[in-house]
């Protein structure tokens, strides 16, 4: 985290990773497959050179968009214009007469997919993480968007809301780093006089999030992996679990369910055990497995009754690929 808290003084919370394996679960956790448009993870020393880097590649990349066109769409509009155009409505005597309200259809590129692009630019730009390179590049694609674009805001969770065509699929890419951005931007700057927003990555979150799409991507056939699959419990189903990951094999069976848990440890705690159990049990699985972000110091695994919990690592200190290589095998 970067967490400014005078004009002088800046708290940053650090990571206890190499920061190109942080940028690596990123890509991986908020692009999976589409990541082709980042084709040299470069190496990156600090948060804010991490944060940098991202704000010059949405840059470049909404500037790309622009050279090669963006996306415009037919949108209703009702309002007054000097001569008719579309459907005319007619209007009480009283009111005036020398322009027509008219409803039509205009084709346009103020539409969510590029108000989206524009709203990420202005907020990354209230970030002073960015070096002057940096902010030249984004002014010149915020000042572009703006003569086409109206600025309107958006959080995480209009998201969902966003469809894609085949004339818009190229904007994934690029807002999933809007979707990174407006994420993990931190509280906003209503409150104090220091006018500078915090930015922070959750990183238990970004974990699980990264072992989902890594292993969704890498499973062999025919397993597949359910994240984020809410469960009921009780007889009126009165608690409501969402468990990290449920695998399943060929035949629609649960193999085993599994729990992310972003800390370092000598070994699983009472808490953990008994929440995975919990995941088990309900899913009616004989086995459970906790994932932690470094080896533990001795191998885990305990049977209980027909269930078998065991902890197992997924290095985020090491080469991605081979610890979750060593985590499918």
């Amino acid at each position: 985290g970067w967490l400014p808290l005078t004009a002088t003084h800046t708290l940053q919370l650090l990571p206890r990773l190499p920061l190109s394996n942080l940028f690596r679960m990123w890509a991986v956790a908020f692009e999976q497959t589409q990541a082709r448009w980042l084709p040299d993870l470069v190496e990156v020393d600090s948060l804010p050179d991490f944060y940098d880097f991202l704000a010059a590649r949405l840059a470049g990349g909404v500037l790309q968009r622009l050279r090669q066109g963006i996306a415009r769409d037919y949108l209703p509009q009702r309002q007054t214009v000097r001569a008719i155009r579309g459907r005319f409505i007619p209007q009480p005597a009283a009111v005036d007469q020398s322009q027509p309200l008219c409803e039509f259809d205009e084709f346009t590129a103020d539409i969510p997919h590029n108000q989206l692009l524009l709203h990420t630019l202005t907020v990354v730009l209230q970030n002073p993480l960015c070096q002057p390179a940096t902010r030249r590049l984004l002014r010149r694609a915020q000042r572009t968007l703006r003569g086409m674009v109206s600025e309107r805001p958006f959080s995480p969770r209009d998201f969902p809301t966003l469809t894609y065509t085949r004339l818009t699929a190229e904007y994934r890419p690029l807002h999933a780093l809007c979707h990174f951005f407006l994420t993990h931007q931190g509280p906003g700057y209503e409150a104090g006089d220091h006018q500078t927003p915090a930015f922070l990555l959750h990183m238990p979150t970004l974990f699980e999030q990264f072992v989902a799409a890594w292993l969704t991507a890498h499973l062999p056939r025919p397993y597949r992996l359910v994240a984020q699959e809410n469960v009921n419990v009780g007889n009126k189903g009165e608690l409501r679990f969402a468990i990290d990951m449920v695998l399943y094999d060929g035949d629609g069976e649960v193999t085993a369910v599994l729990d992310t848990k972003y800390k370092q440890t000598h070994k699983p705690d009472n808490a953990d055990v008994s929440q995975i159990v919990t995941y088990a049990k309900a899913k009616g699985c004989n086995r459970a497995v906790l994932v932690y972000p470094q080896k533990l110091e001795r191998p885990f695994a305990v049977q209980l009754d027909d269930l078998t919990i065991e902890a197992l690592p997924f290095s985020v200190s090491d080469d991605l690929d081979q610890a979750g290589k060593q985590l499918v095998d």
